[in-house]
């Protein structure tokens, strides 16, 4: 059950997007069940209850004109900012909205989980800095969100130059928990009938082509694959684990 404080304030999602990719270019872009990749993570966020506004942070380069392009079509705002300095664009994104709350979903996840967002935005409207299902992970690798307050993600722009920090962005709330009102979602806390184990072995980002391919067969499977949560996915991929045996295990988390 979701526990609201504070209604006051909206909830904006910041989707990192962007075409360059080592292993796989244009993953963004790459259609599952007729649509790009992209619309499907807009979809899925559009389907949370608290989310009021979406923005896709992606960069200058011309390739990312298509990125662009999709967000125009479907009614979203963009901001182009650096390829490198992750942080400096998320934070650029978030003075764009009309939010003091952001969530940060990237591009390289297409089944994010809308429940796991409205567990994220309960716990900032209650007045936690950073919030991610990342800290302690129970769930599946590529379905993650991290929530921020703007001022927190501000004060981290501006205090830290570190590299890693500045791709990596939640490195820094990690390293200063001690600062920061830090929250972890379980995903006991989001399915608790349904979970009683971790299940951070499944990976569902999207990395090569050989992901795609079984994310390709998830959504045959699925009759509207953009509704489909995080328990029907983990239930099915639990049920035919050949659709995983072959992933790749590594995970790029600079998008």
């Amino acid at each position: 059950m979701i526990e609201l404080i504070d209604m006051k304030n909206s909830i904006t999602a910041i989707v990192q997007a962007r075409m360059g990719s080592t292993r796989l270019p244009g993953k963004v872009m790459l259609p599952l069940d007729g649509s790009p990749v992209l619309e499907h993570i807009i979809g899925r966020i559009r389907r949370s209850e608290y989310v009021d506004e979406i923005v896709i942070a992606t960069t200058f380069h011309k390739t990312d004109d298509i990125i662009a392009n999709l967000a125009s079509d479907l009614d979203i705002d963009v901001v182009r900012g650096s390829d490198d300095d992750v942080l400096a664009r998320i934070t650029q994104a978030a003075h764009r909205s009309s939010s003091e709350l952001i969530i940060r979903v990237t591009g390289d996840n297409p089944f994010v989980d809308p429940h796991l967002l409205d567990h994220i935005s309960a716990a900032l409207l209650n007045k936690h800095d950073y919030v991610s299902n990342k800290i302690d992970r129970t769930w599946p690798i590529g379905i993650d969100a991290d929530g921020f307050s703007v001022s927190s993600l501000t004060e981290a722009s501006e205090m830290t130059h570190d590299p890693v920090d500045r791709e990596h962005i939640t490195s820094f709330f990690i390293r200063n928990q001690s600062d920061y009102d830090v929250r972890n979602i379980a995903i006991q806390q989001v399915y608790s009938e349904e979970f009683d184990r971790n299940v951070s072995n499944i990976r569902l980002t999207l990395d090569e082509a050989r992901d795609y391919a079984t994310y390709e067969n998830i959504c045959e499977y699925f009759a509207n694959p953009m509704n489909v949560g995080a328990d029907e996915l983990i239930r099915y991929i639990n049920d035919n684990p050949e659709q995983i045996r072959n992933l790749n295990v590594n995970q790029r988390t600079d998008y």
